[in-house]
């Protein structure tokens, strides 16, 4: 028998492996497709020359903020073994740098920086001219671009490199891109050589080929001025920024054009100077976010360039994925071998989504290398927490989903359980607790457990708080007139809501009551539901027995059709999943609870709204057993508004936000509590802070998008990559929803997607409730209204909604407004705007779907019955 268990546990970690090797193969291959992997020839590190400024992050010479001589000497080391050829802009900006060079023996093309400033402009050729004397300086540079910016006329340009040219013997030119060479050819008359700039980045010229227009372009320069010298004193392509066109700025493409053109300009023999040594935060503020990215190195001086091998998106892409497969596969592995009882297609797909999960977390955290803006840094800073969490969330959610759709008998460990034959009735009272309710909904409830196939019990009615006496005095009444098992108390003052109430109740308890039920005020019991739940309680460890949520008088009523739907799915799905591991949660309706164990953890609590998931966190850390039986045993009534039903989550979230932090040291630290019910308690609500985390995220995005629109130079749209998940979570929760539905709920189509509309629509109330949760605000508790009060519409309770949904999408059209030219960043941006507003707007959908006579959709028709009654009129 030994051995045949051995045998048995040998095959499933056998099917383990194959199925964790099978996901990793999945998840690997559509990685590297990712990846657009690229070939080039190899480089052997070395530049014919490279262009020079040396400001550092934190320096900006707009702000005469200059590297020292000590930083400029540790470049000259770094480039040194990459080059010995520089090219210089300015003369008159901090240390001497071609004097430093020529301690390292490198050659310099010094320049000056000319910007149309007589005095400046003087101070930079005279210092020029002083640099022409250095034995290092073999070419000189008056201007980079002047006719390009239109900084001054092609006839002061040239009178200046007339003047440079008398007062030295060094060969002397301007910088100019080629088109500008092209259209101002009498320029050539007064220099040298020709020294232009072939940045087909700036021309939109993809990748792929831009080494060859490059190099065309260095022909045609060639044919426009025979018997002069060209110098490329500019060439390179950008690792990061927004697009130009069909140039995307990329690292993969950066080191795609160098060791392309590298090659292809030592077989033409051209002369060339790569543009630049290394990035430059400051120019983003003068072009634009692509400017801080043309260094062949970084700001930290780190060489960006692969030098051999396949060029992947990601840099380092196959040591990144073996690391990372190495830590997650023997994680993968054992979910996968827990996760035996499993049918093989919902194992796989749990591979597949942590191996994946991981896999974008990983190239997600190589995403902040090369940040040099500070407001970019802030603002991935906090994307990386909310991925981690949206990430997280995917990941609990996928289990639940999974474990209910791939393990059969998950959704059958617990049955009715009637008392054995002959075996006495334990004594049961029922608590009713009641505030401000329609005197004819309590009595129903009343009169289903007078009609009870039970005889051994009691029901204690206890009204709190209401003030009106024509609500509570004829369920007084009624009971009066029933007081052989039904006994009543008010409490006008009871500051402790339904919980107190529940207390009340408790010490009015009859002392030979074994177990205790608490039922809802507008629920509908069905006769058995005593008599066939009550047998559990025959076993000492269970303490409490949980009955589903249900709703009745829904079919007519759209609201109350998709909110007892979107219970369901919670009932259907969610309590399974807890109950595999003894870790429900208690509601505070259908609930059978062991009378010595709630009198021994002290009865209610009154500190949180959510009394009912709190006495059920107690049990479980008592060591006591909890069960959930899937058999509607009761109805009640679904919330009768939108702003009922939006409250009633509200109060959920905020409770269970209580609940984490007063019971913080339960849930983390030592107690009663198995790991698997920590993992329940922590795993069930982290939904909900991903909704907060929402809200937060959307007022972010809000106020990014301001200041794209003050400081575009500063602020602008976040990398696609970034925000993957916007697109992933809202794509993954509409699949899952639907699946589960579909197959656990079966509603139809028209109901699961007011289901869905009405789970999303709670997105802004559950945030309020998570945030004032956490924030430790008091809360006090609300009756969620079970009755239709005349005309009473939604639409105030929703107005936070409407605004920030208006808002983000008015964020939207603004964003395309400052952008444009519609890069894939902009584009991205504005869709992360739209799904964000998505939310909000689906909440405005609800009430008017729900509320509205004859329902948004129907009102173009209205229009068209009004106009044909009106043409009938005219005729």
């Amino acid at each position: 028998m030994t051995s045949l268990s051995f045998i048995k546990r040998c095959a499933h970690v056998l099917v383990a492996l194959i199925l964790c090797a099978v996901a990793a193969a999945a998840v690997i291959s559509v990685w590297t497709w990712t990846q657009s992997p690229m070939t080039a020839p190899s480089w052997d590190g070395q530049l014919a020359g490279v262009t020079y400024s040396g400001y550092r992050p934190d320096q900006d010479p707009q702000k005469a903020r200059y590297p020292t001589e000590a930083q400029i000497r540790e470049d000259m080391a770094i480039l040194a073994k990459h080059t010995h050829r520089l090219r210089l802009y300015a003369s008159n900006e901090g240390p001497n740098v071609a004097a430093i060079a020529n301690d390292y023996g490198i050659d310099v093309m010094a320049g000056a920086w000319l910007q149309g400033n007589a005095g400046r402009d003087r101070n930079e050729l005279n210092a020029l001219i002083e640099n022409a004397k250095l034995p290092n300086v073999s070419r000189l540079l008056v201007g980079n671009e002047v006719m390009l910016r239109g900084d001054m006329s092609a006839e002061q340009l040239a009178r200046y490199i007339d003047e440079v040219k008398k007062k030295t013997k060094k060969p002397v030119s301007t910088a100019e891109p080629w088109t500008m060479w092209m259209t101002q050819p009498e320029l050539a008359k007064h220099v040298d050589f020709i020294a232009v700039h072939l940045l087909p980045y700036w021309d939109e010229m993809p990748a792929a080929g831009a080494a060859d227009f490059s190099l065309s372009r260095l022909k045609a320069m060639q044919e426009k001025f025979p018997g002069k010298k060209i110098v490329v004193t500019e060439t390179g392509w950008p690792s990061a920024g927004d697009d130009s066109g069909h140039a995307k700025a990329s690292l993969q493409n950066e080191t795609l054009y160098l060791r392309t053109f590298v090659q292809k300009a030592a077989e033409v023999g051209a002369d060339y100077y790569i543009i630049e040594a290394f990035d430059e935060p400051y120019k983003a503020k003068t072009e634009g976010k692509v400017g801080m990215y043309w260094g062949v190195l970084n700001g930290a001086r780190q060489m960006k360039i692969q030098a051999s091998g396949t060029i992947w998106k990601t840099a380092s892409f196959p040591l990144l994925a073996a690391r990372l497969f190495i830590v997650v596969a023997p994680l993968v592995l054992l979910a996968m071998y827990l996760a035996r009882s499993w049918n093989v297609g919902c194992r796989l797909l749990m591979g597949v989504a942590l191996f994946g999960g991981a896999a974008y977390l990983g190239s997600y955290a190589l995403s902040f290398d090369g940040l040099y803006s500070a407001s970019r840094v802030v603002l991935y800073g906090l994307l990386m927490p909310l991925t981690a969490l949206c990430v997280l969330v995917l990941w609990v959610q996928l289990f639940e989903g999974l474990e209910v759709l791939g393990r059969k008998d998950v959704t059958r460990l617990h049955a009715r359980k009637p008392l054995a034959a002959g075996a006495p009735e334990p004594f049961v009272s029922l608590h009713l607790a009641c505030a401000n309710e329609p005197p004819e909904m309590v009595i129903a409830t009343l009169e289903s457990f007078a009609a009870l196939d039970y005889r051994n019990f009691e029901v204690l009615v206890v009204d709190n708080n209401t003030k009106d006496e024509t609500l509570w005095r004829p369920v007084q009444a009624w009971v009066a007139e029933h007081a052989d098992h039904f006994r009543f108390w008010h409490l006008p003052y009871c500051p402790g809501f339904k919980a107190e109430a529940l207390n009340h109740a408790l010490e009015q308890t009859n002392k030979d009551a074994q177990v205790i039920g608490v039922v809802d005020a507008d629920y509908v019991v069905e006769p058995n539901w005593i008599r066939d739940l009550v047998g559990h309680f025959a076993e000492a460890p269970v303490a409490l027995v949980q009955a589903p949520q249900a709703h009745r008088d829904y079919e007519n009523d759209r609201l109350a059709r998709w909110a007892a739907f979107e219970f369901d799915g919670f009932f259907r799905v969610g309590m399974h999943h807890r109950n595999a591991r003894n870790a429900i949660i208690q509601h505070g309706t259908m609930t059978l609870v062991r009378a010595s164990v709630l009198r021994e953890l002290g009865g209610w609590s009154t500190w949180t709204i959510c009394e009912d998931a709190e006495l059920g966190l107690r049990i479980m850390a008592a060591g006591h057993e909890t069960r959930y039986v899937d058999e509607v045993f009761g109805r009640g009534l679904a919330p009768a508004t939108f702003a009922a039903f939006r409250s009633q989550r509200r109060r959920w979230a905020l409770g269970a936000m209580q609940i984490m932090r007063g019971h913080a040291k339960t849930i983390f630290g030592r107690s009663g509590l198995t790991f698997a019910q920590r993992y329940h308690f922590v795993a069930g609500w982290l939904p909900w802070v991903s909704e907060a985390a929402q809200v937060v995220g959307s007022i972010v995005a809000l106020a990014w998008t301001i200041g794209m629109a003050a400081y575009p130079r500063v602020f602008g749209p976040p990398a696609p990559s970034m925000l993957a998940l916007v697109f992933v979570v809202p794509a993954f929760r509409a699949v899952m929803g639907v699946w589960l539905f579909k197959r656990k709920v079966k509603t139809s189509w028209c109901d699961t997607f007011g289901a869905a509309l009405a789970s999303v629509a709670l997105t802004y109330a559950i945030a309020e409730g998570v945030l004032t949760g956490l924030l430790g605000k008091h809360a006090a508790f609300i009756v969620t209204a079970k009755k239709k009060a005349g005309a009473v519409t939604s639409f105030p309770a929703i107005k936070r909604e409407i605004w920030l949904g208006t808002l983000l999408i008015a964020a939207a059209c603004g964003a395309l407004t400052i952008y444009p030219e519609e890069s894939l960043e902009v584009k991205s941006w504005t869709s992360v705007l739209v799904i964000l507003s998505l939310p909000y707007v689906a909440g405005l959908m609800m009430v008017g779907l729900t509320e509205l006579k004859w329902g948004v959709f129907a009102l173009p028709r209205m229009a068209r019955i009004k106009l044909r009654r009106l043409k009938r009129s005219l005729t």
